[in-house]
């Protein structure tokens, strides 16, 4: 790599960072470590459920903070929408010509050769509510976890909590040890509901009895103004 591209490749990343800061109330990701670990051994596919875009962006900065070398796949339509994309490791893939999805698919196990190594894949094909069953996954994973490729499953979700923005929360599983279809979509459905859980459970933990002063003023001028 060129100290050019090297250097706009560190920009874009800078603001993929940026980006994420300025829309987000926070990135919330849990095992970390499970993608560490199997990037440790070997390459990794990672698969994950796809909400939206800002999805690429976590990717890059989530394989920035493990230390990998990450490249993802995304629609060709959106890398000529957003060329950019392919400065931090994009790869364009056009579903609808069966011929451009093998050479795709080739391309990326070719890549694929080495630890540290690891390929973001959205087998749903497009954005989709977090919530909605089944997850609707496409093949792909299964075609490219040969030769000794790890899957670790990604769920993605986007809530609000207390504040105008969402919050990301990213929870990652053990490496699948058959990364069929239906092996990533029970994972990805067991993490999903997981977070779930754990959004309930917050949800019923009680309120904190004190204000600070901004509260407290913002309260006493609504009654003044009723």
């Amino acid at each position: 790599m060129t100290t050019f591209r090297a250097l706009v490749r560190a920009m874009l990343r800078a603001d993929a960072r940026w980006t994420l800061r300025r829309d987000l109330d926070g990135v919330f990701p849990t095992g970390l470590d499970s993608l560490r670990d199997a990037a440790a051994t070997g390459p990794v596919i990672v698969a994950a459920n796809h909400v939206a875009w800002w999805d690429g962006l976590l990717a890059q900065v989530l394989s920035d903070e493990v230390g990998v070398d990450a490249t993802y796949v995304v629609e060709a339509r959106t890398l000529e929408r957003y060329p950019f994309l392919a400065s931090v490791g994009a790869r364009g893939i056009d579903p609808s010509r069966p011929t451009a999805v093998l050479a795709a698919f080739r391309d990326a196990r070719r890549w694929l050769d080495r630890p540290g190594r690891v390929l973001w894949l959205f087998p749903q094909g497009r954005h989709r509510p977090s919530h909605l069953r089944p997850l609707d996954l496409r093949r792909g994973v299964e075609v490219l976890a040969r030769d000794g490729v790890r899957v670790v499953p990604c769920a993605i979700q986007y809530v609000f909590a207390d504040a105008p923005r969402p919050r990301a929360l990213v929870g990652f599983g053990p490496a699948l040890s058959t990364p069929g279809a239906d092996d990533v979509e029970r994972a990805l459905c067991d993490l999903l509901d997981a977070q779930d859980a754990d959004l309930a459970y917050a949800a019923e933990a009680p309120a904190p009895t004190s204000r600070d002063f901004a509260s407290t003023a913002l309260a006493w001028a609504w009654r003044m103004l009723a």
